[in-house]
């Protein structure tokens, strides 16, 4: 059910990454997607990649925020 949803969703993003590794985009969801499945370290690890190529980005800003606050 939903986790078959997130692994879909995992395998997109991957893909994505794979084509463009510069999409940031697609990085910054991929962060979301493990924050929502409680993967902390690879959610805090993955936005503040992104935010060292987009030190503005607003998903990963948001988000590393949440986890800072657990």
């Amino acid at each position: 059910a939903l986790s078959g949803k997130y692994e879909a969703a995992r395998k997109a993003f991957m893909a994505s990454i794979l084509i463009d590794p510069d999409l940031v985009i697609a990085r910054a969801e991929l962060g979301t997607l493990e924050l929502i499945q409680a993967n902390y370290d690879e959610a805090q690890k993955i936005f503040l990649q992104v935010l060292h190529d987009d030190p503005e980005n607003r998903i990963a800003l948001h988000n590393l925020g949440v986890i800072y606050f657990q």
